[in-house]
């Protein structure tokens, strides 16, 4: 059961960590530079960019303004 719970989280957070990293790479952005850009640690971008780290709707927002992209982008299905 714990695995099928590390799956379902790992599949749920997986796209929304792949869209922030390819936006990022777009930006031509090192994590820490886009860390600096949305006042965050670079410990927290890589978490969010590899699904540890769930962003909340005030964290998605600064992500999204630094990446000068919509919200939606960065947790839309891909």
């Amino acid at each position: 059961m714990a695995a099928l719970d590390d799956e379902l989280r790992a599949d749920d957070s997986e796209p929304k960590g792949h869209n922030v990293r390819r936006l990022q790479k777009e930006n031509g952005w090192s994590q820490e530079q886009f860390a600096e850009a949305a006042q965050l640690t670079q410990v927290s971008i890589s978490g969010i960019e590899h699904g540890v780290l769930a962003a909340n709707l005030n964290v998605l927002d600064r992500l999204a303004e630094s990446l000068g992209a919509a919200p939606v982008l960065l947790i839309e299905q891909i």
